[in-house]
């Protein structure tokens, strides 16, 4: 049941295009907070210092973007394998729920992180030009679409709320998709998707979240972002 919430779609034109985990991972640097620089922002290791006593967080940055975050120490990155399973069982959902076909070749995962089958994060870079692709706030518009029909499709039981919005991370303005699950009286899960035109790609980054503590830990992550000037 919980494959589907690993999925963003993307719709450009002429073509579909599927934003998932994907096996090609971006060339990345890592350090523990120990390691950073000196003059590294203090925020960011209050942040994250608040999870627990012995955790520490760790540092990645993706040179196509010019970014650098953190990853709580209790999210586990995904390996490619999974990554590339859950691309396949994730592109079926899409395709079954939506009677279309789907492209997936030109999206990159940056990061993959997972705390736990319910609680996810990603983000994701997919060129994208509005001259061929057409406009991004209208591709907003189809993903808000076409994610919320797959959701009812795959969960006709459950109770779905959405909203869209603007939210800023790093000190940039993305488009903002959220969902409100109710699965039963013990489960409610959120789902965001975030989304940018950037640098000469549709820039996404996805979560989700069961509980209080993982809310907190995703919303310091993406206080961590800085992007290079």
């Amino acid at each position: 049941m919980y494959l589907i919430f690993a999925i963003l779609v993307m719709i450009g034109k002429p073509k579909i295009k599927i934003i998932l985990t994907s096996s090609r991972h971006s060339t990345l640097t890592m350090t523990t907070h120990d390691q950073l620089p000196q003059n590294y922002p203090d925020m960011f290791f209050l942040f994250f210092c608040s999870f627990t006593y012995a955790q520490k967080p760790v540092v990645y940055y993706f040179s196509e973007i010019g970014l650098t975050m953190y990853i709580p120490s209790d999210f586990n990155v995904i390996n490619a394998a999974k990554n590339e399973a859950m691309n396949q069982r994730g592109q079926k959902l899409i395709e079954d729920a939506n009677h279309t076909r789907v492209d997936i070749s030109e999206t990159k995962t940056l990061i993959a992180a997972r705390k736990s089958e319910k609680d996810y994060f990603n983000v994701t870079i997919t060129p994208y030009d509005p001259k061929k692709d057409g406009s991004i706030d209208e591709s907003d518009a189809n993903v808000q679409k076409i994610l919320f029909k797959t959701f009812q499709g795959k969960m006709p039981n459950a109770k779905i709320d959405s909203a869209s919005g603007v939210k800023i991370v790093g000190g940039k303005s993305f488009s903002e998709f959220r969902m409100k699950i109710l699965i039963n009286q013990n489960t409610t899960m959120y789902m965001y998707v975030l989304s940018k035109l950037y640098k000469g790609y549709d820039l996404g980054i996805t979560y989700l979240y069961t509980d209080e503590l993982t809310d907190k830990q995703i919303a310091s992550t993406l206080n961590s972002f800085k992007f290079d000037k």
